[in-house]
């Protein structure tokens, strides 16, 4: 169990910083954490040869997970993984953040954790009940304090934000946060729905929706972002999993661990997911823009049934070739490109601008 929860953590490290971690390179840290040898890993690992593995594949995997543990701040620039020390240096981090240690416990004498939802980068998600007012549900999410040398500073930059903006119905509501000796810890209201990762899989082709459902997503989406935006805040994680379908069809916005001051500086910043990132987020410049980008893929994915990864571009424009794919109005395929058009400046420069063509559409 432990090995599975290494390859989640290890995962959620590599996305925070715009890298991808794929079937092969898990295999690898899976055998190498096991004890196993190059020798040994040849026969699952997809038909690549032991030369290849050794002079390639596992050399840059090695290179790339030290460099992400040193940006995380989860090892000393001095410290260096390998695959005869990947498991020694890996345990202790992982050990900190196992997912069931507060389950069955109360905490702030007010929230009992119930169950383990997720786990993540700094700490964990667990479903829990509000005992003050009437064993009402929430989610808890956890920052582990010695999860990352700036940890408090993500946990206050979050609750700020939640604070600000949670009054609207798109986005949960901020029940509480507060700090003990496991952690710092935000309480917010358990939505009802379904989140769209398990319509819209970020991984495999689903289902595909047709072309009214989806100007009505687009259009849920980008109310609450608009508020966002008008708050100075970009999301910077817009993706299926952080976007939760209520009974009555409204979108609800999850995930503000991602989020970003607008404030024109040129301080990089990286944070996103593969396939849904503008070009301009993944080089460590987002802008309110960049979740329009994002938002966008979200509605080509619902037309097509297909993951933005497993989509071609144009070798000249870079742009996303998916109409001949989807069921779709000229009309509406022209927005969604517009929205999600690789150059920021030739992309709709707000929401406002998006929502009057695509109401002007949906008429």
């Amino acid at each position: 169990m432990l090995t599975e929860q290494v390859i989640s953590y290890v995962e959620s490290l590599f996305i925070e910083q715009r890298e991808s971690l794929d079937a092969t390179q898990k295999l690898i840290i899976h055998y190498s954490w096991e004890g196993k040898t190059y020798e040994e890993m040849t026969e699952c690992l997809m038909g690549y040869s032991l030369g290849y593995i050794k002079t390639n594949i596992a050399p840059e995997l090695w290179t790339k997970l030290t460099r992400i543990l040193r940006l995380s701040g989860l090892i000393s620039n001095q410290d260096q993984i390998t695959k005869k020390n990947v498991r020694i240096v890996l345990e202790p981090i992982v050990k900190r953040h196992q997912p069931d240690d507060l389950v069955g416990k109360t905490i702030h004498n007010r929230f009992q954790i119930q169950q383990f939802l997720n786990q993540g980068a700094f700490g964990n998600i667990y479903l829990g009940q509000d005992l003050a007012l009437k064993n009402k549900s929430c989610v808890i999410k956890q920052f582990k304090v010695k999860s990352h040398p700036d940890i408090r500073t993500k946990f206050e930059r979050e609750s700020k934000a939640l604070y600000n903006l949670s009054w609207h119905s798109q986005i949960p509501r901020l029940v509480a946060y507060f700090e003990d000796e496991s952690g710092y810890f935000l309480v917010y209201e358990f939505v009802e729905g379904i989140a769209l990762n398990q319509w819209l899989s970020e991984e495999k082709p689903s289902q595909i929706w047709n072309e009214i459902e989806v100007i009505h997503l687009m259009i849920s989406t980008l109310n609450v972002l608009e508020f966002i935006h008008a708050h100075n805040i970009i999301h910077r994680d817009i993706k299926p999993s952080n976007l939760i379908k209520k009974n009555d069809g409204q979108i609800v916005l999850i995930n503000f661990g991602s989020i970003k001051q607008i404030d024109n500086t040129n301080k990089l910043t990286f944070f996103g997911t593969q396939g849904y990132m503008a070009p301009e987020q993944g080089g460590g410049m987002p802008r309110p823009s960049s979740d329009i980008y994002a938002t966008a893929k979200v509605g080509i994915q619902a037309l097509t049934g297909l993951p933005p990864t497993q989509l071609m571009a144009n070798y000249e424009t870079g742009q996303l070739l998916w109409r001949d794919r989807a069921t779709v109005s000229e009309k509406f395929a022209d927005i969604l490109d517009k929205m999600a058009h690789v150059d920021f400046k030739a992309r709709y420069q707000s929401v406002k601008e998006v929502l009057q063509d695509l109401k002007a559409e949906s008429v």
